[in-house]
């Protein structure tokens, strides 16, 4: 009997590892930038091969950004829940600076929250807004969305949280969306402007009137 007991918790320890490393690399997997390319500190994430019902997650700013492609029946969950509804109506934009500060950039509508007019995409932080934890996907939780195991929040199909102690929706990053490449491109705020031709001359030739040129 003792060895028999022997083997069996070193063949469930043995398993427990596998699965363990399965799971790390399958998550470093999904971190990786595999269909993302950085450039001048913005990100740009092709997503042309994102599959319906799938959900790619890339690392920017050292946080994760989730980019579903929704099927119409979670296009459907989300366009149907109304404002009333909600316990947060607005939607908020959180910077990728280094206070991480987010401002009120519209309600909580899902046209105003997904990607492409026909709400195919949707780009979300993937942090919860109570902890800061990565939420669960794949249509988790009681409304199909994300769900965070840490506080017990639950967030739709649009990232907005319906159950829970989240105070806010999750948050939208900065973006802009390609239509013809199919591109995401990841919009890093800490990245300088470029400057216009009055600066640059300034740098150049200092504070001088034209005629003095």
């Amino acid at each position: 009997m003792v060895q028999r007991r022997d083997f069996l918790y070193y063949a469930t320890g043995a398993v427990a590892a596998g699965v363990t490393g399965t799971a790390i690399w399958g998550l470093g997997r999904a971190m990786g930038p595999t269909a993302a390319t950085q450039h001048d500190k913005n990100l740009y994430v092709d997503i042309s091969d994102l599959e319906e019902g799938r959900q790619l997650t890339v690392k920017f700013r050292q946080r994760p950004v989730f980019i579903r492609h929704r099927t119409q029946e979670e296009v459907d969950q989300a366009r149907a829940t109304q404002l009333e509804d909600l316990f947060d109506t607005a939607t908020r934009s959180i910077s990728s600076d280094r206070h991480w500060r987010h401002t009120v950039t519209g309600s909580a509508d899902d046209r105003e929250r997904s990607v492409d007019p026909e709400g195919r995409y949707i780009v979300l932080w993937g942090i919860c807004t109570k902890e800061g934890c990565v939420p669960l996907g794949d249509r988790s939780g009681d409304y199909y969305g994300w769900f965070c195991p840490c506080c017990g929040t639950h967030y739709d199909t649009s990232g907005r949280f319906r159950k829970g102690p989240a105070p806010h929706n999750m948050y939208i990053p900065n973006y802009e969306w390609d239509a013809e490449t199919m591109t995401v491109a990841l919009i890093d705020e800490t990245s300088p402007l470029p400057l216009s031709d009055k600066e640059l001359d300034r740098i150049l030739y200092g504070d001088v009137s034209e005629n003095q040129r």
